[in-house]
């Protein structure tokens, strides 16, 4: 589930 985990981390920096 590691690609899930890279996903979540890059929305949020996406979002910020």
């Amino acid at each position: 589930m590691e690609e899930i985990s890279a996903v979540m981390t890059r929305s949020m920096q996406l979002l910020q």
